[in-house]
């Protein structure tokens, strides 16, 4: 409808005429009027009728539902970003409860479960209920250390790739594996460097401080640096720094080399002469 404004210099408005032109809707395809307003914000250059033919001009071509199937229209701000479309709420939680979970068997019982992917990735064995949880860890099975071949009962929950029937064997494999150094025989076992702390009266054989003024039990090293050479006469009790200077050099060139530096300071000049 035409506005009028007033002139300042009249007591009488002042008619405007405001072109206008005919249009058909976009969508349902009904004449409306359009203004030069309309005209100058429409981007598109395309008009509708009424707010029915707006949300069908905005939406976005036909999808299809992931879940039922339905086809569908969504105003593209809606659709945007999205991977997976769905018709409504309860279509996009049916399709989740289907695809981030997956049937199981229960480790003991055998029982079809269902657990989330994430939780199966992560767990080895599934469970119904705690009762079979519990159960399942007394079970056992017999495998063989790794390093001695000795076969242990240990609980199927405590199985490993690489089991071992002491922390000697453990340690040894470790030794031998991840540091790359020579491995130590099955017979070197706590016990054998026991024999030897005592046969020394647990003193140190470098120093010969006792094992009484230490805050560790006392080293045994092997007298010609031989791990395989296991035997009493080649075994002797070091403390930590004295078995630390003498490292992988034979303990008769340490004794020999600190008997020169010992009679050199005694007296120099026979010493290097």
């Amino acid at each position: 409808m035409p506005t009028g404004i007033y002139d300042r210099t009249k007591s009488k408005p002042r008619d405007i005429v405001i072109k206008s032109i005919i249009v058909n809707c976009h969508v349902c395809g009904k004449e409306i009027r359009v203004y030069p307003s309309q005209i100058a914000k429409s981007k598109t250059g395309k008009y509708t009728c009424s707010k029915k033919c707006v949300d069908e001009f905005q939406s976005s071509p036909p999808m299809t539902c992931e879940n039922c199937g339905k086809v569908f229209k969504r105003k593209p701000s809606r659709s945007k970003g999205f991977i997976k479309k769905f018709c409504s709420l309860i279509c996009q939680k049916e399709y989740k409860a289907k695809t981030s979970s997956k049937i199981v068997q229960c480790a003991y019982c055998g029982k079809d479960i269902k657990r989330g992917l994430s939780i199966v990735a992560i767990r080895t064995n599934n469970f119904c209920n705690h009762e079979c949880r519990a159960n399942y860890a007394k079970t056992g099975n017999t495998v063989k250390c790794d390093w001695c071949n000795k076969e242990i009962y240990k609980p199927i929950n405590r199985t490993f790739k690489l089991n071992f029937c002491s922390q000697d064997c453990r340690f040894a494999y470790i030794i031998n594996n991840a540091m790359g150094r020579l491995p130590y025989p099955p017979q070197w076992q706590e016990s054998l460097r026991e024999q030897v702390r005592h046969r020394d009266n647990n003193v140190c054989q470098l120093c010969l401080k006792p094992n009484s003024e230490l805050s560790h039990k006392l080293h045994v090293h092997h007298i010609d640096c031989d791990k395989e050479n296991c035997d009493m006469d080649n075994l002797i009790s070091l403390h930590h720094g004295c078995h630390a200077k003498v490292g992988n050099t034979p303990l008769k060139e340490v004794l020999k080399y600190e008997a020169f530096i010992e009679d050199f300071i005694n007296n120099p000049y026979s010493a290097s002469m």
